[in-house]
């Protein structure tokens, strides 16, 4: 089994006890978890003698999202959902990752096992992975390669980070980046003019990563989208309502043959470092891992508008799909579509094959998971968004 990453946090930092794996268990139910962890965290501080370290975060509870570490004595923290790592120290968490020094000392306790810490070391400012997985380490270094050889031809390779160094430890493979400049944005804290600016700022880069090719060339994304039905295998449920889409979009992929492009794979505003002069410019654009070559052109931009409108307006992703695919639009979101036909070069009326592409995707990345989404969960992602994908395909015929 897979250490989590606030294990491997714990180990890295010289904690002498780790959490035990149900405090941070999303199976178990919150509220019991949450009790676990007050009482297991405020005996940790009650009977400290020696450094300890404090993990904080708003999702620290979960084991996922940005932590900050601290040496605070708040019982406030422990309630709001803190871990203390008792005899853990920054210091040794630098030590042990070959890093000068954190700064600040901020880390991630991202999706499964990866552990992300950012620091300085001798290459300037650092971010470093931690994980078991040996195939994400390769597929970050390979989609960073793919990125900064079609930024390069735009003089745009510095927005991809440079690949420092790669490792392995004993807890798992350690790939050290160069950290950019730059700050993510939160959609929720944008008004709606600075919401399409940034969005218009995050599409430009999208511009260099795409590229002309032959008539002849194989179907962009036809290998993804094959490899998408062999995981939905996990669900007969899901399998059952894309399948129907399969060929339709297929036929439209068809006749994009001659663009195509490399994908980012996660392309939201999280992965999106801004700056501003005055207008917002995108400085930075990180965690590769999931970039693939011979993408249909178009893809990431729709996946930023679905996460953005989204988290911007406070509804839930498919909801998003199915606005697309009514027509019924509010301002805001058709400011955002009319800005993506004009950077993709798709007409407006053909933008639901991407939200197509983006949720068949989507659903294939969570297959695994989905025969243990709640009624209200799948009832949303799978048979709402598949009416709403039907009506707009009997439409476009």
């Amino acid at each position: 089994m897979q250490q989590s990453a606030l294990s491997k946090l714990s180990i890295l930092s010289g904690s002498r006890a780790k959490p035990p794996g149900i405090l941070y268990n999303q199976r178990w139910p919150t509220r019991f978890r949450r009790i676990l962890q007050i009482l297991y965290n405020t005996f940790q501080l009650a009977t400290d003698r020696n450094t300890f370290l404090c993990v904080e975060g708003e999702r620290v509870v979960a084991g996922l999202g940005r932590v900050k570490l601290t040496q605070t004595r708040s019982i406030k923290t422990i309630i709001d959902g803190a871990c203390i790592l008792p005899g853990a120290s920054t210091r040794q968490l630098a030590d042990s990752l070959q890093l000068l020094r954190l700064s600040p000392p901020d880390v991630y306790l991202a999706d499964g096992d990866v552990l992300i810490v950012l620091g300085e070391s001798s290459s300037g400012p650092t971010v470093v992975h931690i994980t078991e997985d040996s195939e994400l380490i390769e597929r970050h270094i390979k989609g960073s390669a793919l990125a900064h050889q079609m930024l390069h031809m735009h003089g745009a390779q510095r927005i991809a980070p440079r690949i420092l160094w790669s490792h392995t430890h004993p807890i798992g493979h350690i790939l050290a980046q160069e950290r950019l400049c730059g700050l993510t944005v939160s959609p929720s804290d944008l008004d709606a003019k600075q919401l399409l600016q940034h969005f218009r700022a995050a599409l430009t880069p999208l511009t260099y990563l795409t590229r002309s090719r032959n008539e002849t060339s194989p179907l962009p994304d036809g290998e993804l989208i094959d490899l998408s039905l062999a995981s939905l295998r996990a669900s007969s449920e899901a399998l059952s309502l894309v399948t129907p889409f399969i060929t339709p979009l297929k036929l439209w992929l068809s006749r994009q043959k001659s663009v195509a492009a490399i994908a980012h794979g996660d392309y939201w505003f999280q992965n999106i470092l801004f700056d501003y002069s005055p207008l917002p410019y995108v400085s930075g654009l990180i965690d590769w891992e999931r970039s693939r070559q011979d993408a249909t052109a178009g893809t990431d931009g729709m996946h930023l508008l679905m996460f953005a409108f989204s988290h911007w307006r406070g509804c839930q992703e498919p909801a998003v799909l199915a606005m697309i695919w009514s027509g019924i639009h509010e301002p805001t979101l058709q400011a955002l579509i009319t800005e993506l036909a004009r950077h993709s070069g798709i007409p407006e009326d053909e933008l639901g094959y991407l939200a197509l592409q983006v949720w068949i995707m989507h659903l294939a990345r969570n297959a695994s998971l989905i025969p243990h989404w709640s009624q209200k969960k799948r009832e949303s992602w799978l048979h709402t968004t598949s009416q709403a994908a039907s009506r707009w395909i009997s439409k476009s015929k």
